[in-house]
């Protein structure tokens, strides 16, 4: 199986060279995860940030993640905007992580309006955990007005779609609360 990956490897780079998006995705897997090559970080963001540049969302995705889990290359700010690039791109796993980052408490980006852009624009997508979090966010008004109408309905759909924690969700309207 090694000689397999080696000779999948040598294929898929030079696919790559033949600027095809698919061999510079999985040459850049193939340096990151050691299959068929040795672990080469900056390999696998090169190859990566080949595909990403062509606008491959999953090479972006795995771009980002280089950028935020390789010892040599960590850089959280490049990570994070390249997981924002993929998400625009419509990758769901790329916004669901954003969406997880903006649940850490003690991560510093920038703000509840861009937490909830992502919320929504991952909830849109079909992620129900997404949509919990953004019924959080209209619930206590972050990032937007507050609306527990909104908070009710985002809870309701995130519930229907399998995120069990939405089903208990409570939002006690104002009288102001529209």
């Amino acid at each position: 199986a090694p000689q397999n990956n080696e000779n999948a490897f040598l294929l898929f780079r030079q696919a790559c060279q033949n600027k095809l998006v698919q061999g510079c995705l999985n040459t850049g897997l193939a340096h990151m995860r050691g299959i068929g090559t040795p672990v080469q970080w900056e390999q696998a963001a090169h190859h990566l940030r080949l595909g990403c540049t062509q606008k491959d969302p999953q090479s972006c995705f795995h771009l980002a993640n280089v950028y935020l889990k390789s010892p040599t290359l960590r850089n959280d700010n490049t990570g994070h905007k390249h997981l924002k690039q993929a998400c625009f791109l419509r990758h769901v796993p790329a916004c669901e992580q954003l969406n997880q980052l903006y649940e850490l408490p003690t991560l510093d980006l920038e703000g509840y309006e861009e937490s909830a852009f992502f919320f929504r624009k991952s909830c849109a997508l079909g992620q129900p955990r997404s949509c919990y979090g953004l019924g959080l966010l209209n619930k206590y008004g972050r990032g937007t007005d507050p609306n527990c109408t909104e908070a009710l309905k985002l809870f309701r759909l995130a519930c229907r779609n399998g995120f069990s924690k939405a089903c208990n969700a409570q939002c006690t309207k104002k009288k102001d609360d529209e």
